[in-house]
């Protein structure tokens, strides 16, 4: 099941209550694995980050946070990725180039009649997602299909597609069988949506919108619709859009402000620049790739901290702070509210401690 912070980052609301459980709540500042006090650890930043190229990785926190990471960004001239940027990079990169109509998920949920999830879904995530759009049994029958490429057939109107890139690509080409089917009622539909998954890759995400350019261009006036946003991915986007008016990640610069999807790829970045600085309060997933310096604040959990060459616990917005963050839609503004307290910092304070 969904916990209740990854269900409000994808839809808003919290649709199964779930308590929270393996909060690390007695973490300290680690160096190279061994337990020190906040000051030392921050001094030791701030002695391995002097007039060092620094980037910003796998940000994933709050967008108070994000601000003073951007805030920090544009003063030292640093750059930035999310935890999610491949997610992000592989519907942004094709959507610049087709575009399309983008709806809510409120439109989607009381206005369509059609729904085509393309991609593979995670089962406790569909569930969520069902209870979420509150239609009755029927209705859900009618109007939901999934094309998928793998797993168990646990929906009646899943289509299992070895290759799903030719599935698309014979909608409204074929008459008969799944792609018949599907052809059929998305030419009776006054309000088709197609619901691209967040774990599909780029060339699958660019072919479906090609192929809804192609249709729309027919006056089919198909919508289109994500299920993703974990890790307030939606607020890191609207923050680098505001910014820049690209989705991130950014590099800033002394020319200003580059959007460079491909160049700060973290195999590439670990070329150019020495420190890596992760702040990750939502995810427990530490650095994918290793720099010759790695920092690492936020969640208290999170895992292989002790290979980090710093590790500093912050307080997480929804456990033991607020904070606000956005749903996946960008049309709605969360509060995280704190459960409890910890003697742990927050992030912002940590942040200017660090780079004042």
């Amino acid at each position: 099941m969904m916990n209740e912070i990854d269900q409000l980052f994808t839809f808003g609301e919290i649709i199964h209550s779930k308590n929270i459980k393996d909060f690390n709540s007695d973490a300290s500042p680690l160096v190279c694995g061994k337990r020190v006090s906040l000051d030392v650890a921050i001094n030791l930043i701030k002695k391995k980050i002097q007039k060092k190229e620094v980037h910003f990785s796998n940000i994933n926190c709050d967008l108070k946070t994000i601000d003073k990471v951007f805030e920090v960004s544009e003063k030292r001239r640093f750059s930035i990725n999310h935890s999610n940027q491949n997610e992000i990079n592989n519907f942004y990169l094709p959507f610049q180039k087709f575009g399309g109509s983008v709806v809510s998920l409120n439109e989607l949920k009381n206005r369509a009649d059609l729904l085509i999830i393309v991609g593979d879904v995670e089962e406790n995530t569909f569930n969520t997602f069902l209870n979420f759009l509150r239609w009755d049994k029927k209705k859900i029958s009618n109007k939901i299909f999934c094309i998928a490429s793998k797993g168990s057939k646990n929906f009646t109107n899943t289509i299992i597609e070895k290759n799903i890139l030719s599935f698309i690509n014979g909608i409204n080409k074929v008459n008969y069988g799944s792609i018949g089917e599907v052809s059929n009622r998305m030419s009776k539909s006054n309000y088709p949506v197609f619901i691209l998954s967040s774990s599909n890759k780029l060339i699958l995400n660019e072919m479906v919108l090609r192929k809804l350019y192609n249709l729309n261009e027919k006056n089919k006036n198909i919508k289109i619709s994500r299920i993703c946003g974990l890790n307030n991915s939606a607020g890191f986007i609207a923050s680098c859009v505001m910014k820049s008016g690209f989705p991130g990640p950014l590099n800033f610069t002394d020319w200003g402000i580059n959007y460079e999807p491909y160049e700060l790829e973290l195999p590439e970045v670990t070329k150019i620049k020495e420190v890596q600085f992760i702040i990750s309060n939502f995810s427990k997933s530490s650095f994918d790739h290793k720099f010759k310096i790695n920092i690492s604040i936020g969640n208290p959990s999170l895992n292989n901290k002790k290979i980090s060459d710093i590790f500093i616990p912050t307080k997480t917005p929804g456990i033991d702070t607020d904070g606000l963050v956005l749903r996946s839609d960008g049309s709605k503004v969360i509060r995280l509210q704190k459960k409890f307290k910890s003697n742990y910092i927050e992030n912002s304070e940590l942040i200017e401690k660090i780079f004042s």
